[in-house]
């Protein structure tokens, strides 16, 4: 094997180049997913660490779920008023997960090159 800088930021180039395009993608499977509404927030949750779970470059931040009341009218409700029901979205914040990042930059692949003899 054989070290190269030139092999070296051709790979973190690449590696970049990968990050964003994950980025986008899982950006835009967390925005579908946040859209969706659960009957309860155990079931929103789960849905969130079943997502996290998916994630190679990326974890999630600041999970919370956030509750939606629905009312039978539309416009605004009374003060009074009860939902007819309640329903749960989940929410959070993708960010890139720095330690396995640090691994593929600092890896003992990065830069190498395999020359057979």
């Amino acid at each position: 094997m054989v070290e190269s800088q030139e092999r070296k930021k051709a790979d973190l180039k690449k590696l970049e180049k990968n990050l964003a395009k994950a980025k986008t993608y899982e950006q835009s499977r967390l925005r579908q997913l946040c859209t969706q509404e659960f009957a309860c927030a155990a079931d929103a949750l789960a849905a969130l660490k079943k997502f996290e779970q998916t994630l190679t470059w990326h974890q999630l931040e600041g999970i919370r779920v956030k509750q939606k009341a629905h009312y039978e009218k539309p416009g605004k409700p009374k003060r009074d008023t009860l939902p007819s029901r309640i329903t749960y979205c989940p929410q959070a914040l993708l960010t890139l997960n720095s330690s396995v990042v640090t691994i593929h930059q600092h890896g003992t692949y990065a830069g190498t090159l395999d020359i057979a003899v």
